[in-house]
């Protein structure tokens, strides 16, 4: 059913429309904003269509188990000996349900929202893609801001920090989808589709970000392997794509030792995961998932709990010196988070989704091709953002959980396409 923006029903959701708009242009400016957005956003829609919000809960399945996620976090908290630091953080993750609400419900019963948001997240992709180059070209982005120069990593508009690489890897599966929903029909598109994409993992690869690098080439493989392009395409876009990252690479030396040179030597050539700081972090948050199995030590206390020498042990029978680096804010790692954070009930949770998602990934659909197009690329956005193999940020990090609820509130809004 298509409803206007500016019909008598729209008037009372016009703001939360617009905040809908303008939330991925807001992503860049920081946490604030964009949480704000979400936190009003949120309140307006309990406000004005509450009804909708505990119709969602009733009648579909997966806000259901969102919901229910939830409530466990509020009740495992209790349990936590940080019961204060747990609960402030469990409680304050509602608004991300209703915010999946909201976008769900402005793309099934808004079309024109969709469209709109389809624009803004590509302005801010060309606005960011744009700027980042130009500082990689002169040493300062259009406002100045000069990146880290030792090994040299472009950060554009997100200034100090090194965030830049995993925003257009996250959410450009979702943009292209988005491409073939809209934009199929376009002079040119498929020229302009490969165009944007060399322009974008050229950007992704001037960061420097090795997770980001790895999580856009997966995103790429995905792509062509799902979305039925001449072969002649593809081939143009393969080989432009290995000739941009050989030319990049021998050219750029900051950019072979931050990805190359820096990876094994962090790793010992591969003898730890990742890098020693981060094998020590896996193996500190493996040990108080052991003391405290079921529930978690609780949302957001790895960094109280990381330095206490009981969760030194060497469970694995294998000398590791590395212990000192044991200590951060979160394991960087999501799945070995919520295992030690909220137990192996938080982590049931988290692997049934991921489950969820790479059967969705599969499914055959009875559409046509450039809506199955738009269904592949959420769930591929969504299987990069929750791929268990790769280092990650603070899943309960405000910023973070706000590129997730995307892909997921799109999702939800799609599950009627059979």
């Amino acid at each position: 059913m298509e409803i206007s923006l500016l019909n008598n029903n729209s008037k009372k959701i016009f703001f939360i429309n617009f905040f809908v708009i303008i939330f991925p242009l807001t992503l860049v400016s920081g946490p604030f904003i964009p949480d704000l957005i979400i936190s009003i956003s949120s309140i307006l829609f309990l406000v004005f269509h509450n009804k909708h919000f505990l119709n969602s809960l009733k009648k579909n399945l997966f806000i259901k188990l969102f919901f229910s996620f939830f409530l466990y976090l509020v009740i495992s908290s209790f349990f936590s000996e940080m019961i204060s630091v747990s609960l402030k953080s469990s409680t304050t993750y509602l608004r991300f349900i209703i915010f999946v609400c909201i976008i769900s419900y402005l793309f099934e019963y808004y079309p024109k929202t969709k469209y709109y948001f389809c624009i803004g997240l590509l302005f801010t992709f060309l606005i960011l893609c744009i700027d980042a180059n130009f500082q990689y070209l002169t040493g300062k982005n259009f406002f100045g801001f000069e990146p880290q120069i030792s090994p040299l990593r472009i950060s554009g508009m997100f200034k100090e920090e090194l965030i830049l690489g995993s925003f257009l890897s996250r959410l450009f599966p979702i943009l292209i989808g988005f491409s073939f929903l809209f934009f199929n029909k376009k002079k040119y598109f498929l020229f302009y589709v490969i165009i944007f994409t060399l322009i974008v993992s050229f950007t992704i690869l001037i960061t420097a970000e090795r997770t980001a690098i790895i999580l856009h080439i997966i995103s790429l493989i995905l792509l062509l392997f799902f979305i039925d392009l001449k072969k002649i395409y593809k081939l143009i876009l393969v080989l432009s794509l290995i000739s941009l990252t050989i030319i990049s690479i021998l050219s750029n030396l900051h950019i072979k030792e931050r990805i190359i040179t820096e990876a094994l030597k962090n790793s010992d050539s591969g003898k730890y995961i990742f890098s020693k700081v981060h094998h020590a972090h896996y193996l500190t948050a493996v040990n108080i998932f052991l003391e405290q199995p079921i529930f978690g030590s609780g949302v957001k206390t790895f960094r109280y709990l990381c330095d206490d020498d009981k969760y030194k042990k060497d469970r694995f029978k294998t000398q590791f010196p590395y212990w000192y680096l044991s200590c951060s804010t979160h394991p960087h790692n999501i799945y070995i988070q919520v295992l030690s954070e909220t137990g192996i009930v938080g982590f049931i949770f988290l692997i049934s989704f991921f489950l969820y998602v790479l059967i969705g990934l599969f499914k055959n659909l009875s559409v046509n091709k450039y809506e199955v197009y738009f269904h592949r690329t959420v769930f591929i956005c969504l299987l990069i953002n929750f791929f268990p193999f790769a280092p990650s940020g603070n899943f309960f990090n405000n910023y973070l959980s706000m590129i997730y609820i995307l892909p997921v509130g799109i999702m939800i809004s799609n599950m009627k396409i059979k």
